[in-house]
């Protein structure tokens, strides 16, 4: 585990707030964290015999519309060891079920598999922290579910906080700032509702 944690930022829910690179560097520290617990764990002799790697897939918590497939809705992927590559579906799959049920995937595996289609994983651990959820594999099921919540825990209390003191300090500067748009302004989205057509009304 010499080699330094790779982390692939997929999708950013929060580009005008939180910056790329912002993001990043939020990602970067859970990965380096991450792996600091590794080397303990591997010092205290808890690591299975060969395993070296650990692979994270997190979902973007907002949970975009048009996503439909589990790649629309990976926010970043993260790779710690020489091997981790290989253990990336395994992370995807254990997201997507945790996504979709709202259960933990070592829950779904040992009690609700019936809930698991052909062709999902049949092993290990996800997390969620605050409506954000990870999958991980390459360790110990009870690990694999420790450290992605870690990294969930610390990427989104980050983005919390950044996201808190940017909405406070735009309505210290212009008062009663309602959206989180820079330009206080509702998405595209939200004004198309104006333009749905609708039945009116019949006098009788």
């Amino acid at each position: 585990m010499s080699m330094a944690p790779i982390v692939r930022l997929c999708h950013n829910p929060w580009p005008r707030i939180v910056p790329d690179g912002v993001l990043l560097q939020y990602l970067q520290t859970a990965a380096v964290n991450a792996q600091e617990q590794m080397r303990e764990w591997e010092a205290a002799g808890e690591m299975e015999e060969g395993r070296d790697s650990f692979a994270a897939v997190l979902l973007d918590p907002t949970r975009r519309r048009w996503a439909r497939t589990i790649s629309d809705r990976v926010m970043a992927i993260i790779l710690i060891g020489p091997n981790a590559e290989k253990y990336v579906p395994n992370g995807a799959s254990k997201a997507d079920g945790h996504d979709r049920h709202n259960r933990n995937m070592g829950e779904l595996v040992e009690d609700l598999n019936h809930l698991l289609a052909d062709g999902e994983f049949g092993w290990g651990n996800s997390a969620e922290y605050l409506g954000a959820i990870g999958g991980g594999s390459g360790l110990k099921v009870k690990q694999d579910g420790e450290l992605v919540e870690g990294m969930l825990i610390e990427v989104i209390d980050s983005v919390n906080s950044n996201r808190r003191t940017w909405l406070d300090e735009q309505r210290r500067l212009k008062g009663n700032h309602r959206w989180f748009d820079p330009d206080d302004e509702p998405g595209a989205e939200y004004t198309a509702v104006l333009d749905l057509p609708y039945v009116t009304p019949v006098a009788v």
